[in-house]
């Protein structure tokens, strides 16, 4: 979340390259920053960079992080994806979402309500963010959200969204009825 936001704000400042780095910190620091990549390359293009500098930054310097992260798993584990493929090693026997017993709680952790909640409340900020026309939030808050939907389990979606930053100010102006 810093390292997003630090992103953010270096760009706002005019500071692209710093940004691109920082952001390579992010995706090195989570995988779901590389999901964060589009939204990088369109908040460069809302700031008025050139389309050129914006796709170099984002293309080649933003992904450095995760790229330096699968080279150093290459050499521990042999297998430069390891951080996409952790989750069946983790648990086997995969996630299934439902528990028709116990629609709360999935295991003794996975608070599936949680997380569907805020699977829905990043969509919805999603859509919100897309009719004000600010496609790089819209792209923030909802690509980490439908990957993770993808995989067809809610778990950590909540843990996801709050990652998410563009999502809070735009709560906080529905809160106190202005638009965002």
């Amino acid at each position: 979340l810093f390292l997003v936001v630090l992103s953010a704000l270096l760009i706002k400042t005019g500071q692209p390259f710093f940004a691109a780095i920082v952001f390579a910190l992010a995706t090195g620091a989570r995988p779901t920053g590389l999901l964060m990549a589009p939204a990088f390359l369109f908040y460069l293009f809302q700031n008025g960079y050139k389309p050129i500098q914006a796709i170099l930054l984002s293309v080649l310097v933003a992904p450095l992080g995760i790229v330096l992260f699968s080279a150093y798993l290459y050499s521990l584990t042999g297998n430069p994806l390891a951080w996409m493929e952790i989750q069946k090693a983790w648990r086997p026997g995969g996630f299934p979402d439902i528990d028709l017993a116990n629609p709360i709680l999935l295991t003794d952790w996975n608070f599936v309500s949680l997380n569907i909640a805020a699977g829905v409340l990043s969509l919805a900020a999603g859509l919100t963010f897309l009719k004000n026309k600010n496609l790089a939030a819209a792209l923030l808050v909802t690509i980490p959200v439908a990957a993770s939907l993808w995989t067809g389990s809610t778990l950590s979606l909540a843990r996801h969204a709050l990652n998410l930053f563009p999502i809070f100010p735009l709560l906080a102006a529905i809160s106190i009825g202005k638009n965002l």
